[in-house]
């Protein structure tokens, strides 16, 4: 599963689209930047011009996605730089403006550091940020040990100091009698740091 995070293009980026998308209008086909809606479709991937709409008119977009089409078009970009062409004579320069340029680019690169900075600091959310499918070894990783565990099981709850896995479960010691006991993701509800 991929990761998701949703923001709000900065007031730069929007008129950089804005822009591209009005160069794109005027120019003849063959010379048009980034893929309408209905040329995506044939091809079976996502529409600029779609995105670059939505960028545009300011609303939600999917930092990592557009993180991936800046990587996956950089080179391009920067080969269109080195020969000093416009944006109406570049296919590459209207596409990365479609998407909202060197504005969106920074803004996203930046979000995406702080967000994973927090995941990072804090384990809850690095756990829910994981895919429901996410192996139990991979999850006994991201659990740290000097957590205290809350979780909700056959309508009791316990504080469980975490100890590992096995066997698709995971494990961990009960604070009240020392007792192992064995639990599923889905029955975490909080965590708490050891002082």
């Amino acid at each position: 599963m991929r990761k998701t995070l949703m923001i709000h293009p900065n007031k730069s980026a929007q008129k950089i689209a804005a822009r591209a998308l009005d160069i794109r209008k005027k120019l003849p086909k063959y010379k048009r930047g980034g893929l309408d809606p209905l040329e995506a479709h044939e091809l079976g991937i996502g529409s600029g011009v779609k995105r670059a709409i939505d960028i545009a008119s300011g609303k939600k977009i999917d930092a990592y996605r557009v993180q991936r089409f800046f990587t996956r078009h950089r080179s391009n970009f920067i080969n269109a730089k080195l020969k000093n062409l416009k944006l109406e004579d570049s296919k590459a320069l209207q596409a990365w403006d479609l998407w909202g340029g060197e504005p969106l680019r920074k803004q996203v690169d930046i979000e995406i550091k702080k967000h994973e900075k927090s995941i990072e600091n804090n384990p809850r959310e690095k756990l829910d940020a994981a895919s429901n499918k996410i192996p139990y070894s991979k999850l006994a990783e991201l659990l740290p040990r000097k957590y205290i565990i809350r979780l909700s099981k056959d309508n009791n709850q316990f504080d469980v100091l975490f100890t590992g896995y096995e066997r698709r479960r995971l494990h961990g010691r009960t604070i009240d009698d020392n007792q192992k006991i064995y639990f599923q993701k889905r029955h975490i509800i909080s965590f708490k740091r050891l002082p």
